[in-house]
């Protein structure tokens, strides 16, 4: 195999669609090696795109846990002006799992909604139950894209005791609310797994 540093030529590029397409050419390539890493995270320290970050994540998450990465990715979530702070819960929740459980409740309440969305996945990943109360809690104030992926997971994760309470928000809020589409996905599912479980149609 090439043991040249494929990520060194890219990130001293301007950024371009090029580029873009050689680093998502990476996620299908070996995992990077450490160097790459290294070259990886100064890069993405100073990287001004949001897309870009992204991607770079992903290409962090592929590969051997790595000190400098970690430092980086605590960092961003401390940092509340930096843009990839979902990103860095992401790559803790697959690379440092053991570093989370001491930022559920201090960022539990973050205004960051994807921060707070893989939190969410975090718990999920133990206990779907409190997964799905923690974002149905994300609802009423998330932007309309997290709102649909949300109510998605609330309808497919979430049992009766979700039901409940979802059908309690929507009457606190006036009726008609995001709560109320979500509960009605959430017991169409119930019914129909009611039904299969009977016998019935599905």
């Amino acid at each position: 195999m090439n043991q040249e540093n494929r990520v060194a030529a890219l990130v001293s590029q301007t950024a371009s669609a090029q580029r873009t397409e050689a680093f998502e050419r990476l996620l299908d390539a070996p995992p990077l090696t450490p160097a790459e890493v290294s070259d990886l995270c100064g890069s993405l320290s100073a990287e001004p795109d949001p897309g870009a970050q992204r991607l770079f994540w992903k290409l962090l998450e592929r590969s051997a846990p790595s000190a400098q990465a970690l430092d980086l990715a605590l960092n961003s979530i401390m940092n509340p002006e930096a843009s990839n702070r979902g990103e860095a819960v992401r790559y803790l929740r697959f690379c440092f799992p053991d570093r989370l459980p001491a930022l559920l409740d201090a960022f539990a309440r973050d205004p960051d909604e994807e921060l707070r969305y893989q939190l969410s996945e975090f718990v999920r990943d133990s206990d779907i139950e409190a997964a799905v109360g923690m974002k149905i809690n994300m609802l009423q104030h998330a932007s309309p894209a997290m709102q649909e992926s949300l109510v998605r997971e609330i309808a497919e994760l979430g049992n009766l005791y979700h039901l409940e309470a979802l059908r309690g928000l929507d009457q606190l809020s006036g009726g008609a609310s995001v709560f109320a589409r979500a509960a009605a996905l959430l017991a169409a599912r119930t019914a129909q797994l009611r039904a299969q479980a009977g016998g019935g149609p599905s």
